[in-house]
């Protein structure tokens, strides 16, 4: 009986000792660690012995001091970080003394943002850990971004400088940053081109735009009435143009034209390895080549004697547009037309012509950024090019 009675006495002591422990009376934490870098606003895993289970845990720096949500577990603990973002010790405090965990990094983490972007363009940043006052800047500019969940929504600024730029996260009065982008020029939007010979008009297109620079309207004025063809996406890749004289969808990929599906076929357009037109459909007959030379200029008897005359890498090619658009060797050009004023047609010529043989010399006019808004064969053959303010 002696025996029973302290057997079950030890065993009280046992457990009394035991609840000594997770109150963390007289006891200290051990084996404690804690991963090297945390999401902002995630939990992460403490781990380590004899935490009391009315514990605290905080994040301090040499300036504050944050004390944590935290839940304690048998063998360590579940804490939440801030929004706060940088590199900070974290404590466990119990039994009237403080023990360092570890350091840890409060970070936004699994970051996805474009290599390049150009001026006015809409781009997305994803990640992990934005806070609800997170903001975007590039540079020093404030993007104005607009979060949903881990996305923000950006139109790159028009105040930011070219070249290589410096994306940053600014929130809960710190700040990361995010990584890099090549901010280019911002392309120029087409609304118009047209071309006469001897004073003959003999294309004349317009393309109209929504107030977020999508393009809404193609208008064929060729034939001396506007022929209209309205454009609908819903992805950003997929462009349907619906008109009185034909329908088509472009596939857009990598800012060009994939594919055209016309009449219930698909069609590829078909490019060489500097990104130039090669080969491409507007009708469900044939396909039709272009005419691009080692230098990367469209040919068709056009010169190019001064290599400096570089061409915008963004503008439309306007000699390729002549030859291709001017043809009469198949039914729909409008449609090479729609395709290479929203910069669908490829890579255009890297230089200006300086005349046409046989034809005569070119002359040129620009705007204010250098592209091309007149080019004129002798005075004889004119191509006008207006764009979006």
């Amino acid at each position: 009986m002696k025996k029973i009675f302290y057997l079950l006495t030890a065993a009280c002591m046992m457990v009394a000792c035991n609840d000594t422990i997770k109150d963390g009376n007289g006891t200290e934490p051990t084996g404690l660690s804690v991963q090297s870098e945390g999401t902002a606003g995630a939990k992460v895993t403490v781990i380590g012995q004899d935490i009391a289970k009315d514990a605290k845990f905080y994040l301090a720096d040499s300036e504050n001091r944050t004390e944590l949500n935290a839940e304690i577990l048998e063998s360590g603990a579940e804490v939440t970080l801030p929004y706060t973002l940088g590199e900070f010790t974290l404590y466990v405090d119990q039994d009237g003394s403080s023990y360092a965990v570890g350091k840890i990094t409060v970070a936004i983490t699994g970051i996805v943002l474009p290599e390049e972007a150009s001026i006015g363009e809409e781009i997305t940043i994803t990640a992990n850990g934005f806070a609800a006052d997170a903001a975007i800047f590039l540079g020093d500019v404030d993007a104005n971004a607009v979060l949903e969940g881990t996305v923000f929504t950006l139109a790159v600024p028009a105040e930011v400088s070219l070249g290589e730029t410096t994306v940053t996260v600014k929130q809960a009065g710190t700040e990361q940053e995010l990584g890099k982008i090549n901010v280019k020029e911002g392309k120029k939007l087409i609304t118009r081109f047209s071309a006469e010979m001897m004073g003959e008009v003999f294309m004349d297109y317009e393309i109209k735009y929504d107030s977020s620079s999508k393009p809404v309207t193609f208008v064929d004025n060729s034939y001396g009435f506007p022929l209209e063809y309205t454009i609908s996406t819903t992805d950003d890749i997929s462009y349907a143009f619906n008109g009185e004289m034909a329908s088509w969808t472009f596939k857009v990929e990598n800012n060009r034209v994939a594919e055209i599906e016309y009449e219930g076929e698909s069609f590829p357009w078909e490019y060489d390895t500097n990104g130039h037109l090669t080969t491409f459909w507007v009708d469900e007959v044939d396909s039709y080549p272009t005419d691009y030379d080692a230098d990367g200029n469209y040919g068709y008897g056009f010169l190019y004697d001064n290599k400096s005359m570089l061409n915008k890498p963004d503008a439309i090619d306007i000699q390729a547009a002549f030859a291709l658009i001017g043809s009469d060797i198949y039914d729909n050009p409008f449609i090479y037309a729609a395709a290479a004023m929203l910069g669908w047609a490829g890579t255009p010529s890297t230089n200006l012509p300086t005349g046409l043989d046989g034809a005569g010399d070119c002359s040129y006019e620009f705007d204010s950024n250098g592209y091309v808004t007149l080019m004129s064969i002798e005075g004889m053959i004119n191509f006008t090019c207006s764009y979006a303010e």
